[in-house]
């Protein structure tokens, strides 16, 4: 039965092997008999791609999408911001250390500088001396390559010497973002623990505290505590290897102070610390002890947390700290909220107050961060927050689900910790969007109504919010 006949009996028909086979080709040299001929016995040479010279044909598919919490993929990458004017001599040992370690998984670490902070493109432009280039923030692709921008970037120096502004622009690109504004002794204390993924810490997985002031029903930290602090408590305190090993410390329920965070911290060593109350922003009239306490948080007795207080009793140990509190990360030196309320009135008055210590990181997460056995990450704000951006003025829905569901799910499924702020500042960009596209309605006729005020008002609340340390340290 030749191969293109039909099997009668139901059987499969059979198949010669490919030397028995004719095959035909299109091509004429004056004899229509040399236009056929069989395979030669190295035809499995042939089609396996082995025979002399072969070369396995290119394939069109694009390349798998890389995954993003394996900063040591060349197509992810870490990086760092240093300040413009620091010379190559004058970078900190810890950090050429840290850079020539991440080398060795990267083979090149993109260092780059920002733009004068009067420069046009301060905001849109890196530096990137090296390879005398100047990729665009919201445009580059992901990586270590020429013209790309890693998704881990770790800034390296104070507000003053790169801005607030630009640490928020970076993460709203899609960038995982911290910050390092340590001394020499800090920092080398840090680097240290980073490079060792904090080998040897007594934090427990399985502890945890939240501490959540509430002064009144009215107070914002009623808001913070019913809408923040307690769902995360709750979220956490139901995961099975967790349990009991939550302790809220609940303002509603008792009067919560520094000195029972302290105690609470020193017995649990937890691995997670997170905090909900107000943060200092006084005495307005005295710079230098303003700068001194700048958002440490208050307790319920208006005591501030002494911070060498508790640094004698507890050490963070490689904890992360999430600090809801105004300024609990810093301030700058102007507020996104300028003209925004009467000007002889007291948010106004905080606001220029506060601006006066010009871009500042506050000294409770420098304290922590380059404490002797140093945290791994503080989570703060650089401005006041406001309860709308927690609880939808029209409708009283909740919208802090976007942090609290990160904190838990990606820190203890053992995820960069600059994963963390992801989807809370995707939120800010969204609503960015959302206040431009109002505001080009009413420049094309529209009326201007409050509901303008909810979209920026909450953009720049959800981007003051920050990370401090490296973005890639993680529950080891």
């Amino acid at each position: 039965m030749s191969p293109s006949e039909p099997a009668t009996d139901g059987a499969l028909p059979s198949v010669p092997a490919p030397g028995d086979l004719t095959v035909r080709v299109n091509a004429f040299s004056g004899d229509l008999a040399k236009t056929e001929g069989t395979f030669a016995p190295t035809w499995r040479r042939w089609a396996l791609g082995e025979e002399a010279g072969a070369h396995e044909p290119s394939m069109l598919a694009p390349e798998e999408e890389p995954i993003l919490t394996r900063w040591q993929d060349p197509r992810v990458g870490w990086g760092v911001v240093l300040p413009l004017d620091l010379e190559e001599a004058d970078v900190p040992a810890p950090i050429r250390r840290l850079i020539a370690s991440r080398q060795t998984d990267l083979g090149r670490v993109p260092v780059l500088r920002p733009f004068p902070k009067d420069d046009p493109n301060a905001l849109i432009l890196l530096k990137d001396l090296d390879a005398n280039n100047a990729p665009t923030i919201d445009g580059s692709g992901l990586g270590v390559a020429i013209g790309s921008i890693p998704a881990y970037l770790l800034i390296v120096g104070s507000p003053e010497e790169i801005s607030w502004e630009l640490q928020e622009v970076l993460s709203q690109s899609g960038r995982f973002v911290g910050r390092l504004d340590l001394g020499e002794t800090g920092l080398k204390r840090y680097i240290d623990h980073l490079l060792h993924d904090w080998s040897g810490s007594s934090a427990r997985l399985d502890q945890t505290v939240t501490w959540a002031v509430r002064h009144n029903a009215d107070d914002i930290t009623a808001t913070l505590r019913s809408v923040l602090t307690r769902p995360l408590h709750k979220k956490l305190a139901g995961d099975s290897d967790i349990g009991t090993g939550a302790v809220f410390l609940d303002g509603k329920e008792s009067e919560v102070t520094g000195s029972d965070l302290r105690d609470a911290l020193a017995d649990q060593r937890p691995l997670l610390v997170a905090t909900s109350s107000h943060g200092q922003t006084a005495p307005l009239d005295d710079r230098d002890t303003l700068r001194r306490d700048l958002g440490l948080p208050v307790g319920q007795d208006l005591e501030l947390l002494d911070v060498a207080d508790l640094l004698s009793h507890w050490q963070p140990d490689g904890a992360v700290w999430f600090c809801h509190a105004c300024c609990s990360a810093g301030c700058k030196a102007e507020s996104a909220y300028r003209d925004l309320f009467p000007t002889d009135g007291p948010i106004a008055e905080v606001l220029d107050g506060v601006a006066g210590l010009g871009n500042v990181t506050a000294p409770l997460p420098r304290a922590l961060l380059g404490a002797e056995k140093p945290l791994r990450a503080f989570i703060g704000q650089v401005e006041p927050t406001f309860d709308w951006t927690l609880k939808q003025p029209e409708t009283g829905q909740k919208l802090a689900t976007t942090l609290i569901k990160p904190l838990y799910e990606r820190l203890y499924l053992k995820k960069p910790v600059g994963m963390t702020l992801a989807d809370w500042h995707r939120r800010s960009a969204s609503l960015n969007d959302a206040w431009i596209k109002m505001r080009q309605d009413i420049r094309d006729g529209g009326t201007p109504t409050t509901a303008m005020l909810y979209p920026r008002l909450a953009a720049a609340d959800v981007a003051s919010t920050v990370l401090l340390g490296d973005p890639t340290a993680f529950f080891a």
